[in-house]
């Protein structure tokens, strides 16, 4: 199952275990409309993601997706179907190669890189 949810503890601490500087900025967007935070569940897995729409171009974003071990192989797939049901290409944020890696098991291919000067830590 998976459904929009609240913010909660449960989804800053699965999101800030692989992103601590961005999850404060995700309950922020989240808050206010911007994003979606979807709690994705089922007996083998959990996983919590924030995605929103961007419109230069429109396209499905995922800003972030953190869950128990297998949920990537069990929720993906269905993030990926809903925006291309939409006409939507999409794009997904990662922190690590290993991240990328996964995302690309399911046709997601490396298109860019961003580099960051983080004032605040």
């Amino acid at each position: 199952m998976i459904r929009a949810a609240s913010w909660s503890e449960a989804a800053h601490a699965q999101i800030a275990r692989i992103d601590a500087h961005c999850a404060e900025a995700l309950r922020a967007d989240v808050e206010r409309g911007r994003a979606t935070l979807w709690h994705c569940q089922s007996e083998a897995a959990e996983a919590y993601a924030v995605t929103r729409v961007d419109d230069n171009p429109r396209e499905f974003v995922v800003c972030a997706f953190a869950g128990t071990p297998g949920a990537s192989g069990e929720f993906v797939t269905v993030f990926r179907d809903a925006a291309h049901a939409q006409g939507l290409s999409i794009r997904v944020h990662v922190t690590s190669r290993e991240l990328a890696r996964l995302w690309s098991r399911f046709g997601l291919r490396e298109s860019e890189w961003i580099l960051r000067d983080n004032l605040n830590g």
